[in-house]
């Protein structure tokens, strides 16, 4: 594939020069940005973190999912911005001296099969082609898995790649749990019964262990149909998160959340150009020459 990164590099800086980037901002004074990160390492996250509480208001899914329920966005703070990680990855514990200094609350949407135990991403298995995996039927996959890699959705392994028990309360007070099923199978190549297993299970599972409810939902690697949907709203999820490009307004569907994905080392240029939708642009429009 074709490295876009220089071409990002320079279209940011364009952004930052030509004011580009602060003339779009107005145009989100009352529009919600989410923002989707996975993995960042408190660093670069640290930085982000900086340049955005300049140019935004961080506030709380549940302070987006009390306005759409009112229709009215009147409460929030001018420049409205939701922080997200997807997953429950181990070393987001590392980000929470960032949370505390920075006063951000983000929903860490987490895989309950996998956090608070040592059981691994079915990802970081081993397996070479990831994307091809993501093509087949969920018994196929977890079949092929297990054949190549010996990988098993609740084998321990003797190192964790997700959150502990103990790190996910400890951060109770400064983040929001969302649910991210429990093994973040790629949902609609799963049978009925695995789906709905998934979706209703997570929350039930993730409500057991912080003693709280659980009103939010992302989709595993974006995927979903009209069936996930319909049986995510039954079991009760307030909010779902996408990862289709775009923004939140009064008129948003509340189970059909736009998003902005952000490559996590990104440099402030192009995190700028991201935020406006140059990465959405250039996904679009150069697909398989694209890289992230």
């Amino acid at each position: 594939m074709l490295p876009l990164q220089p071409a990002k590099e320079l279209l940011g800086a364009a952004c930052r020069i030509t004011g580009a980037f602060a003339l779009y901002r107005l145009l989100l004074r009352r529009r919600v940005t989410i923002l989707v990160y996975h993995n960042p390492s408190p660093t670069a996250f640290g930085r982000h973190l900086a340049f955005l509480s300049r140019h935004f208001a961080f506030i709380t899914l549940d302070d987006l999912g009390e306005a759409l329920s009112r229709r009215d966005f009147s409460g929030l703070p001018p420049f409205p911005l939701v922080i997200t990680l997807d997953d429950g990855h181990a070393a987001n514990y590392r980000l929470l001296d960032a949370f505390k200094t920075s006063g951000v609350t983000p929903v860490i949407y987490c895989c309950s099969g996998i956090v608070g135990t040592s059981r691994r991403f079915w990802w970081n298995s081993g397996i070479g082609d990831v994307e091809f995996l993501k093509t087949l039927p969920a018994d196929k996959m977890q079949a092929l898995l297990k054949k190549e890699t010996g990988y098993e959705p609740e084998r321990e392994y003797e190192t964790r790649d997700a959150l502990s028990a103990a790190e996910l309360i400890e951060m109770l007070p400064y983040i929001t749990v969302g649910s991210h099923t429990r093994f973040h199978p790629i949902l609609p190549q799963c049978d009925d019964s695995r789906c709905k297993e998934e979706l209703t299970g997570s929350r039930a599972d993730l409500e057991r262990l912080l003693g709280r409810p659980v009103r939010h939902l992302a989709w595993p690697n974006g995927d979903y149909g009209a069936r996930e949907l319909q049986i995510a709203a039954a079991a009760g999820y307030t909010t779902i998160r996408t990862i289709r490009h775009g923004w939140v307004t009064p008129d948003s569907d509340p189970l059909d959340l736009r998003a902005v994905e952000v490559q996590h080392d990104a440099s402030l240029d192009v995190l700028r150009a991201e935020i406006i939708g140059i990465n959405a642009f250039l996904k679009r429009f150069f697909g398989k020459l694209y890289k992230k």
